[in-house]
């Protein structure tokens, strides 16, 4: 049934009483860009694409705000009211796939212009649109931005997957809210809090029925076929292979295979919300006013498209292959239970998956997941799809936590959930979520049948949202917190009140009372004694938000909780979720990007500087002039000593920073390079603070950690914070600013791997490479967006028929090159194919596990051997000299400086003690020889780290002395 459609009134025509030099003026976006002349018919298609805002004389109202009033935001030449209840018009349907065709469109109006007078239409009706507005919220000053830089995962972005570009630091100085206002579902007042109530009501009370699921998905749902479709006929395979993307039975076969059809939700065509939910009835857009309808073809303007999670996940037993992969969860599980004692206590010697933690372990022993449901993992993140035009869009996406993490974050396994068309961002992102947490919740309270092709037996299943995982801006969305700047800001809500500067709105989590600050503010707050998170503080801060009675009241207790309203994932059952805030996590990801940001505006003197302070004061700003080209030289000349596995080497930052700069760059630099490039360049006390930050950085950036690790490197984090107050913030109030949340963050580090298991394995990551590759994908840059949700649920289908079929999966691994042999463990011997020896540009050398100990070596060949009546695969190597022991105290363990002599100290060993590949980068350490440092590639197990011991303090004194 199609939605209502109101008829024009003829005061909303247009009447032939004043002919006279009428000129019809459009400001689209997508075409005139300006007050452009154009006719009348080409004004009413170009009505999709202007963002009308409205203003009146006298008044600053917006338009309607609630989904029960159906007030005319088009307005009409004659009228100024709003009121449509003396309208003699009476609504009529128009259903999804036929026309509706008006004499006069109402949007036209809104633009007819007389050269003579303004009078034939009201100021409320008439709306200019600066299409050159920049907005500063969360961002530094336009210009101090670098706006050539490509966005995450945009097309311009043509370097490999796992780059991104560093944002300017999110933590900046923007506007005057205390909320981070630009952010999508920052909620502003009551009737706002009302609505995410409204969504939240909605979606408890789903099921597989009221959803928009289609008759045979949901019938699927609960009755699966116990065997794969038949795919035997040859045409359709090859079909299937090709994925012919003009035929549309394939397309029909690849859906009616997959199970996977897709939902389509109506939104609005500037991509400020959907109509779902509570809003599924209206007509026109809460926010801008624009028509769901095309007004003159009666049809949707755009859509919103989803991929249900139900069809995908059963999908994914629908082979014994590929069911056999979904038990790692449940075997992994039954083997750290079987550790615990009869005091209860687990043995969990290395934290090396979300497994591991003490939040799903709690959630399995109590019975809320059970071994056949499905963990999932959610994400979304916002891309920019061209570099030099507005053209934004959001991806969600949904990582299997059945499989182990070898195989969670490759492609076929990485399943599309939703797409967000731009070229705007969302206003209210729980309009988009609505129809996937509709879904999620139907599937967590019926459950699912699922046919286990391992097992041979159907099984009902619940999906069980471990984690929801986003960047700052799209996380206040999802978590319905303040945002960065609310004086609680952490993104975790721990209980670290903000300070601000003197009648300034913006918060800052300074643990330390500046100096001169009234005696009301809050006293020093010792780090080591913050409390985390809690579930219960927050459910208590929420229902205290709910009581707000008007507006003033509002705004007043969401400053006291640090809660814009409540999170639409509230609604799910809390026996299928983590709790809130602990499903929401750190993301290590962009925490690294704008820690890297923070620390290189510190040592460049570029961050903001405030009266009293002087630049001239700041001993840690040494990265001017030309101390910063030459350092920048020596970034761009330890490229050819990094293994091709590094990715994209870090260029000369003096040069290229603000010329696309990468996220992993930014890593590979400043934690790689750093703490070998700023020796003997920042001052010694700062030189240790940094590699304090990096060996933290380091640590909980690894796939595996230790505990033993881990608990020094959570000391080390307590420390780095409080000294990061003490040798930059000095107690100073115009240096508020320089202590960001991305320092703050730091002490969550340790807490969350013991409760959610290593950050890198639920980090933005995975995310930002789906934005990259599907990108890639698209081939009609003039519908972008519908061209991406295109591709998105095509990959969708295509990995639910891996799942089905994995034979056609072309990611599975490739059969080795001829004349290999497979050594084991990950190992392959390659044939020989030089014919003579060469010399190779820089030092590719490797690190080794021998004896019981780390060492590094450069290889300098691999052979077979024949002894004690078998064939051994073997590597002759040069070793490095042990690191030097001052270099590796005083820098935390960061700063591994050898010693190389070519030729001297020869072994051989056997390649199954070869643990990675690392660089060894020479460098001067004063006027000793010429000694090679060590860098390793950011989130392998460090073995730097490892060698570390922490010394007493009268031994660092001695060598500080020395």
């Amino acid at each position: 049934m199609g939605k209502r459609l109101r008829s024009p009134a003829k005061e909303d025509i247009e009447q032939p009483t004043k002919p006279k030099n009428k000129l019809y003026v459009c400001t689209c976006e997508r075409y005139c860009h300006r007050q452009k002349q154009v006719s009348k018919r080409t004004l009413a298609r170009h009505s999709q694409y202007r963002d009308r805002q409205h203003y009146s004389s006298g008044s600053s109202s917006g338009p309607e705000s609630s989904s029960e009033s159906n007030s005319n935001t088009s307005g009409s030449s004659g009228s100024g009211s709003d009121d449509e209840s003396d309208s003699d018009n009476s609504d009529i349907h128009i259903p999804p796939n036929k026309k509706a065709r008006f004499h006069e469109p109402n949007s036209a109006e809104n633009f007819v212009l007389s050269e003579d007078s303004t009078e034939a239409f009201g100021d409320d009706d008439f709306a200019i649109v600066n299409d050159h507005h920049f907005s500063n919220s969360g961002r530094t000053s336009p210009a101090n931005s670098d706006f050539d830089r490509a966005d995450p995962g945009s097309l311009d972005d043509d370097s490999h997957p796992d780059s991104v570009d560093i944002p300017e630091d999110s933590d900046g100085e923007s506007d005057d809210s205390e909320v981070d206002a630009d952010d999508a579902g920052v909620v502003h007042d009551v009737a706002d809090l009302k609505t995410a109530l409204a969504f939240i009501a909605a979606v408890k009370k789903a099921s597989l029925d009221n959803g928009d699921l289609d008759s045979d998905v949901v019938s699927r749902l609960r009755k699966p076929a116990t065997k794969p479709p038949d795919i035997s006929d040859p045409a359709d395979l090859h079909l299937l292979r090709n994925f012919i993307a003009t035929t549309h039975i394939i397309k029909k076969k690849v859906a009616e295979w997959s199970g996977v059809v897709p939902i389509l939700s109506h939104m609005c065509p500037n991509s400020c919300m959907a109509f779902t939910g509570p809003w599924s009835e209206r007509d026109t857009c809460r926010f801008c006013g624009a028509a769901r309808y095309d007004p003159i073809t009666g049809r949707p303007q755009e859509f919103h498209t989803i991929a249900p999670l139900g069809p995908q996940l059963q999908a994914l037993y629908g082979h014994p292959e590929s069911a056999k992969k979904m038990h790692y969860r449940r075997e992994k599980t039954a083997e750290i239970l079987a550790t615990m004692d009869a005091n209860g206590q687990l043995d969990i010697p290395v934290y090396e998956d979300y497994i591991h933690g003490r939040d799903y372990l709690e959630a399995v022993i109590c019975g809320d997941i059970k071994d056949t449901d499905i963990v999932i993992i959610g994400s979304i993140d916002g891309a920019q799809l061209y570099r030099n035009k507005q053209s934004d869009c959001w991806i969600s996406i949904y990582i299997i936590g059945e499989m182990s993490p070898l195989g969670r974050f490759k492609i076929g396994a990485i399943f599309p959930d939703s797409f967000i068309p731009g070229p705007k961002k969302p206003k209210h992102l729980d309009s988009f979520k609505f129809p996937g947490v509709h879904h999620l919740a139907a599937l967590q309270k019926e459950g699912m049948q699922i046919w286990d092709a391992y097992d041979d037996k159907v099984v009902t299943s619940r999906p069980f949202l471990l984690m929801e995982t986003a960047d700052g801006p799209g996380m206040t969305g999802l978590n319905g917190l303040v945002g960065h700047h609310g004086v609680y800001g952490c993104r975790l809500y721990c209980p670290l009140k903000g300070r601000n500067k003197e009648g300034k709105p913006h918060y800052y989590p300074v643990m330390t009372c500046p100096t001169g600050y009234a005696p009301h503010s809050h006293p020093d707050v010792d780090p080591k004694s913050l409390p985390q998170p809690s579930e219960t503080e927050y459910h208590d801060n929420l229902q205290y938000l709910l009581g707000s009675v008007d507006e003033n009241d509002y705004k007043e207790r969401r400053k006291m909780t640090g809660i814009c309203k409540p999170s639409l994932f509230s609604a799910l059952p809390r026996k299928h979720r983590l709790g809130i805030p602990g499903c929401f996590p750190a993301d290590i990801m962009h925490l690294g990007m704008n820690w890297t940001d923070v620390v290189l505006s510190l040592f460049r003197g570029t961050i903001q500087c405030e009266k009293p302070d002087s630049k001239d004061s700041w001993d840690f700003a040494v990265l001017v002039g030309d101390v910063w080209k030459a350092h920048g030289k020596e970034v761009a000349d330890a490229t050819p000593y990094l293994p091709g596995s590094f990715d994209r080497p870090p260029r000369n930052p003096a040069e290229k920073m603000s010329s696309g700069y990468k996220a992993w760059e930014f890593l590979l630099y400043v934690v790689g390079l750093g703490p070998a490039l700023f020796y003997k360049v920042l001052p010694y006390e700062h030189y240790r603070h940094f590699c304090k930050g990096a060996a933290v950085f380091r640590c909980f950036g690894q796939y595996r950690i230790p505990v033993e690790m881990l608990r020094q490197c959570h000391k080390l984090a307590i420390e780095y914070i409080a000294e990061f107050e003490t040798l930059y913030f000095e107690g100073m109030p115009e240096r508020i600013h320089f202590v960001r949340q991305s320092i703050h963050a730091f002490s969550h580090l340790g807490p969350e791997a013991i409760r959610v298991g290593p950050a890198s394995l639920y980090s933005e990551l995975p995310m930002e490479r789906t934005i990259g590759n599907l990108g890639r994908e698209i081939r009609s840059h003039s519908q972008p967006y519908a061209n991406l949700s295109e591709r998105g649920l095509r990959r969708s289908q295509v990995n639910a028929l891996y799942g089905m079929f994995p034979h056609l999966d072309p990611h599975l691994e490739k059969p080795l090159p001829c004349g290999s042999i497979d050594l084991g463990d990950g190992f392959v011997l390659l044939r020989a194919k030089d014919e003579h020896g060469h010399e190779l540009e820089g030092e590719v050398a490797r690190a080794i596990m021998y004896s019981g100990k780390h060492q590094i070596a450069e290889v300098q060949f691999y052979f077979w051997a024949k002894f004690d009546d078998a064939e051994h695969a073997l590597a002759l190597v040069d070793w490095y000299s042990e690191p030097c022991p001052n270099l590796l105290e005083h820098s935390y363990g960061t700063l591994w400086s050898c010693g190389y002599e070519p030729g001297k100290h020869l072994a051989v060993i056997p390649v199954q003690s070869i643990l990675s590949v690392v660089a060894m980068i020479p460098h001067n350490v004063g006027e000793e020889a010429l000694r090679y440092f060590l860098v390793e590639k950011p989130g392998l197990d460090m073995i730097s780290l490892a060698g570390y011991q922490e010394a007493d303090d009268a031994q660092m004194d001695d060598d500080k002395k020395s």
